[in-house]
C-alpha cells in the first residue's frame, strides 16, 4: 500500500518511471492490467505511454533477447530487483500480459484524464439529466462565437438586452477602452468555459437584468454620496481661501501644499484623496505659512487656519470611514454590466447546448464532481462495469483542482484496500497553468488543496498522509552537462527569492549528469529596466548571436528563437527577414510577411491613386532597405512632388531613368 509522489525535472525519466511502475504491476499478475488506470495530459503522451508499455513487454517476452538492448540492459535488472521475480518469470508473464492486452485492448486503460472523465459522464448521463446521445464540443471559440452573434442579433429587438449592451459600451467608453465590443465579449465569454470560472458564473443564473440594474443603482448612489461629501467640504475650504483673497503660493509649500489639496478634492473627477507629506506637515506641525509671504496673506491665513483645519478633519473623517468601501464599490460598479452581459451569454450558451445535445469538455469535471461526492465509490465502479485498483497519474502539475478532487475518492478507496498509487510531475513546469492547473496543489501534497466544503476531506487527507512517500528523480539523461549545471545554479538562486509557500517546489530539484555528456552552452544578456526588450539594440544583438552561430558551421535548423508574445515573434521575424536571415514561423509563412509582396501591393495602390504618399513612401522604403537606391537620390528626384499629375509623371520618369541605370532588374520586373 503506497501513495508515491515522484518529483522530477525535465529529462529525468518521468515517463520511464511511470511505465516501469505499470510493468511491475502487470508482470506480477498479468490479469491486473484491467485494474490499472494510467492518466496523462494529452493524447500524444497517452499514445506514447501505450507504445512504451507494449514495446517493453514485447522486448521482455522474447526468448533470446539482445543483451545490449536498453530494455534488457537497464529495465530488466530494475524489474527483477523490485518485483523479486526471476528473469524467466518476467519473460513468461510478459508474454502472457502482452497477449492479454492485445486481445482485450479496450481494457488497456492508459488515457487522458479528459477521456476517463468523459467515460464516467457517459455512464451517468441519465443521472445528470444529460441527453444519452450527447456530443462533446472541444472548441470553445465556435460555441461562444455563435452565442455572441445571437446576443448581438437581438439588439433593437429585445429592449432590456439593448439597454444592457448600450450601458456596457458606455462603461467601456468611460474607462477609455475601445467601444467596439465584439472582441471584449469573446474575452468575457471565455470565463464560462474555464473550470475556475464556472463555480462563480453559475451563481449569476439566479439574477436577471433588473437585479443588476438595482445593484448598480445602489453602488452608484453610495459613490456619488461619498464624492459629494468630499467635494462640498473641499469647496468650503477653497471658497474660504478665495473670499479672503489669499494666494496659494502664500501657503506652506505653495502648489504642493494644503490649498492645492483642497482645490483637487473640489473637482468631481478627482480620484486622489490621500494627503501628501506637505499637507500632513501643515496639520501635524501647524506649518501654514510659506517662507516668503506678504503680511496681508499672513494675517488672513492666521485668521482662517482653524476653520481650514476643521474642514480637513471633516474630510479625514469621511475618508477614514468610507474610502475603502468607496474604492471597493467603484471596482464593483465597473464590473456590474460586464457581469450582466456574461450572464446573458451564459444563458444563450446553455440554450445552444440544450438544443444541439452538446456538452462542452470543460463541464466534465464539474459534472463528475456531482457523482463522486454524492455516490459511494464502489457504486461508481459498478456502474462503470470495472474496478480500478491502482491509479498512475502523469504531469500532475497540470491537473486542475477539480480533476484531482474528483480522483481523490477513487484513490482513497484504492489505498484503503492496500493497492499502489503514484503521481509524477514537475512543479516548475506549471508556470503556464494549462486548464486551471495549480502548482500549489502539487507543492502541498499530501494535503488537499482548497478542500473547503469537500465531503470527508479530513478523512481522505489523513489516508493520503499515512501512505505518502516522496521520491526524487535526479538523474538527467537528456541534457548536456553545462545546461544542467546552469539550471541547478539558476533554480537554487531564484528559489530563495520566493514566498515560503513556493520554495518547496524547488526542494530536491538539483539534477546529476553524465560527466562525459558535455558540449552545451548557455549565454545570457541583461537589459536595463528602461530599455524595451525589443528595441533596436536588442534586435541587433540577436542578429549578432545568430551570425556567430552560423560562422561556427551550425545550420539554421539548429536555432530556435523563443519570444514571450506573438507580437514579439512578429517583430523578431520581420527584423531577421529584412536582414536576410530566413525564419520559419506561422507569421513568416503569411504573404503579408513578405516585404516584396507588401511593396508590390503598395505600388499598385500608388498606380491607382498617384497622390497617395503613404504607399509611395512604402515603395521607397523597400528600395532603400534593399540598397537598390540611395535615400539622398530619392529625395532629389522627388523634391518637387506634389498633388499635380504632370509633375508626378515627371518625377516617376526621373525615378525610371535612375533605376534604368542602377537597378535594371527592378525596372524589368
Amino acid at each position: 500500500m503506497s501513495f508515491t509522489v515522484y518529483k522530477s525535472s525535465a529529462g529525468s525519466g518521468k515517463t520511464y518511471t511511470l511505465v516501469k511502475e505499470y510493468l511491475k504491476i502487470v508482470l506480477v499478475n498479468p490479469y491486473d492490467f484491467r485494474s490499472v488506470l494510467a492518466v496523462t495530459f494529452t493524447n500524444k503522451a497517452a499514445n506514447e505511454m501505450k507504445d512504451r508499455v507494449i514495446s517493453n513487454l514485447r522486448d521482455l517476452a522474447v526468448p533470446n533477447p539482445d543483451p545490449e538492448s536498453k530494455v534488457i540492459k537497464y529495465l530488466l535488472p530494475e524489474l527483477t530487483d523490485e518485483t523479486n521475480l526471476s528473469s524467466d518469470d518476467i519473460q513468461k508473464n510478459a508474454q502472457k500480459s502482452l497477449a492479454l492486452i492485445l486481445h482485450n485492448y479496450s481494457d488497456f486503460s492508459i488515457s487522458t484524464i479528459d477521456s476517463f472523465v468523459h467515460k464516467i459522464v457517459k455512464t451517468f448521463a441519465y443521472d445528470l439529466r444529460l441527453p444519452l446521445n450527447f456530443d462533446v464540443e472541444l472548441d470553445p471559440e465556435q460555441l461562444l462565437t455563435e452565442a455572441i452573434d445571437l446576443l448581438i442579433s437581438r439588439v433593437g429587438v429585445d429592449a432590456e438586452l439593448t439597454d444592457l449592451l448600450v450601458r456596457y459600451t458606455e462603461s467601456k467608453a468611460d474607462d477609455e477602452s475601445d467601444w467596439h465590443i465584439e472582441n471584449d465579449l469573446m474575452k468575457l465569454a471565455k470565463t464560462i468555459v474555464k473550470e475556475d470560472g464556472q463555480t462563480f458564473t453559475s451563481r449569476l443564473n439566479e439574477l436577471n437584468y433588473q437585479d443588476f440594474k438595482n445593484l448598480a443603482k445602489l453602488l452608484n448612489e453610495f459613490i456619488n454620496k461619498f464624492k459629494k461629501q468630499i467635494v462640498e467640504q473641499a469647496f468650503k475650504a477653497t471658497k474660504l481661501i478665495s473670499d479672503n483673497h489669499i494666494n496659494i503660493a502664500s501657503f506652506y509649500q505653495g502648489k504642493r501644499g494644503i490649498a492645492n489639496y483642497f482645490l483637487k478634492l473640489a473637482k468631481q473627477n478627482n480620484e486622489e484623496f490621500a494627503p501628501n507629506k506637505n499637507v500632513l506637515k501643515t496639520i501635524d506641525e501647524d506649518k501654514w505659512l510659506a517662507s516668503k509671504i506678504e503680511t496681508p496673506d499672513k494675517n488672513a491665513i492666521e485668521q482662517i487656519k482653524d476653520e481650514l483645519n476643521a474642514i480637513y478633519q471633516n474630510i479625514k473623517s469621511i475618508l477614514d470611514s468610507d474610502i475603502e468601501k468607496y474604492q471597493l464599490y467603484k471596482i464593483l460598479y465597473r464590473q456590474i454590466y460586464p457581469l450582466a452581459v456574461l450572464n446573458e451569454i451564459e444563458k444563450i450558451v446553455s440554450d445552444i447546448k440544450e438544443q444541439n445535445n452538446i456538452v462542452h469538455i470543460s463541464e466534465f469535471n464539474k459534472q463528475i464532481s456531482k457523482i463522486v461526492f454524492a455516490e459511494p465509490v464502489p457504486f461508481i465502479y459498478e456502474r462503470l462495469g470495472e474496478k480500478y485498483k491502482s491509479f498512475l497519474i502523469d504531469e500532475f502539475q497540470d491537473t486542475s483542482v477539480m480533476q484531482w478532487q474528483n480522483l481523490i475518492p477513487l484513490i482513497d478507496n484504492s489505498l484503503s484496500e492496500g493497492h499502489f498509487n503514484m503521481i509524477v510531475g514537475d512543479g516548475k513546469q506549471a508556470i503556464y497553468r494549462w486548464r486551471s492547473g495549480e502548482v500549489e496543489q502539487f507543492a502541498r501534497l499530501p494535503e488537499i488543496f482548497k478542500k473547503d466544503n469537500l465531503p470527508l476531506s479530513d478523512e481522505r487527507e489523513n489516508i493520503l498522509k499515512r501512505n505518502y512517500q516522496e521520491k526524487y528523480l535526479q538523474n538527467n539523461f537528456r541534457s548536456k552537462k553545462e545546461i544542467i549545471s546552469f539550471n541547478n545554479d539558476f533554480f537554487r538562486t531564484v528559489s530563495q527569492k520566493l514566498n515560503d509557500s513556493f520554495i518547496g517546489i524547488y526542494d530536491g530539484m538539483e539534477q546529476t549528469f553524465d560527466e562525459d555528456n558535455s558540449g552545451g552552452y548557455v549565454h545570457l544578456e541583461f537589459v536595463s529596466k528602461e530599455t524595451d526588450i525589443l528595441e533596436d539594440p536588442i534586435l541587433l544583438s540577436l542578429q549578432k548571436v545568430i551570425n556567430n552561430i552560423l560562422e561556427s558551421d551550425r545550420p539554421l535548423s539548429d536555432i530556435a528563437l523563443l519570444c514571450r508574445t506573438k507580437k514579439d515573434t512578429r517583430i523578431c521575424s520581420s527584423f531577421l527577414l529584412e536582414n536576410n536571415i530566413p525564419v520559419l514561423s506561422s507569421e513568416s509563412l503569411l504573404l503579408s510577411a513578405s516585404s516584396e509582396i507588401s511593396m508590390i501591393i503598395s505600388f499598385i495602390h500608388f498606380l491607382i491613386n498617384p497622390s497617395d504618399r503613404i504607399h509611395l513612401a512604402n515603395v521607397f522604403q523597400y528600395l532603400i532597405n534593399k540598397n537598390i537606391v540611395q535615400e539622398s537620390s530619392l529625395v532629389e528626384i522627388f523634391k518637387g512632388f506634389r498633388k499635380d499629375e504632370n509633375a508626378n509623371k515627371l518625377n516617376l520618369q526621373n525615378l525610371r531613368n535612375y533605376l534604368d541605370i542602377h537597378a535594371p532588374n527592378i525596372v524589368k520586373t
